[in-house]
């Protein structure tokens, strides 16, 4: 991401589980792609938004699509399940 001096980085975790290892690898995978101090970095745990996921006034929900969408790099981050990834994320996304 050259000419980017501080990138702003997403993290969306797909587990139904909070604090799952999908979230760690994810985590993790970001120091080895960018320059520790160069990027800000936010976790969302798409758990935390389950009761929300269609409620299309959800304020909540409102905020995270926004911080997605405004950020410069995006890692979605899910199990597999029966060889796709999460309800969860299928209803984020």
């Amino acid at each position: 991401m050259s000419g980017v001096s501080h990138v702003k980085v997403s993290v969306v975790v797909g587990n139904p589980k909070p604090q799952s290892r999908t979230r760690t690898v994810a985590e993790a995978l970001v120091p080895a792609l960018l320059t520790p101090g160069s990027y800000d970095l936010e976790v969302i745990e798409l758990a935390d938004y389950a009761s929300e996921l269609f409620e299309w006034s959800s304020e909540r929900l409102k905020a995270v699509t926004t911080a997605v969408a405004d950020s410069d790099l995006v890692i979605f981050a899910t199990p597999t399940y029966k060889a796709s990834y999460t309800g969860l994320l299928k209803a984020f996304l």
